[in-house]
């Protein structure tokens, strides 16, 4: 594991949710680089692979599988763009907008 500050809760690395996307996040090195325009490179193309599932994703299909709008879902992985793409930076995002969500 490479996150020392997890989240709190029973979230797992399988749970197909924005915790469970942290959760992922969290196992991954934070400077290593993802590439989001090769599917299976892509930080949720990894993750739904891990699951499973078809790493042929798309924002709107994960958007509602992570409880967010496909633009959030965006955000999360995209950043400020290509320097941005890295686990660390990815992780940071998701749990703000993670945050967010159990405050509302």
């Amino acid at each position: 594991m490479y996150a020392d500050d997890k989240s709190p809760g029973e979230a797992k690395v399988g749970t197909p949710s924005l915790a469970g996307f942290v959760a992922w996040l969290e196992t991954k090195d934070p400077s290593e680089w993802y590439d989001l325009y090769i599917s299976r490179e892509c930080a949720y193309g990894q993750f739904y692979r891990d699951l499973g599932r078809s790493y042929e994703v798309s924002f709107s299909s994960i958007g509602p599988d992570l409880g967010l709008t496909p633009m959030q879902a965006h955000d999360v992985v995209h950043g400020e763009g290509r320097h941005d793409w890295t686990y660390g930076a990815a992780l940071k995002r998701a749990r703000t907008l993670l945050t967010n969500q159990e405050a509302s």
